[in-house]
């Protein structure tokens, strides 16, 4: 994981009736502008658990993206292993 990886974006809920189903959804979307690097930079493995961030329980707003609880491999010194959590920011 490179250390310069700086992911701000806007978060989003939207609540509306498909056919017979009530459907709750939150979105994550970067801002290009204010970012380096992109969502594949910090989530390269295709069967990462994404569900630990919880973007529910968090109000519509600008957030950035942040990796913590970093491990990292004795060997080669890069970072092998990470949670996800949302910083709230103000711009």
């Amino acid at each position: 994981m490179k250390n310069k990886i700086k992911l701000i974006g806007r978060l989003t809920h939207e609540n509306y009736m498909h056919n017979d189903e009530l459907v709750s959804k939150s979105k994550f979307k970067i801002l290009k502008r204010k970012s380096t690097g992109s969502l594949q930079d910090l989530i390269q493995d295709p069967d990462y658990d994404i569900s630990q961030i919880d973007f529910s329980k968090c109000e519509p707003g600008v957030y950035e993206l942040k990796a913590t609880n970093l491990s990292f491999d004795i060997e080669s010194g890069y970072a092998d292993d990470w949670d996800l959590m949302l910083a709230k920011v103000d711009i």
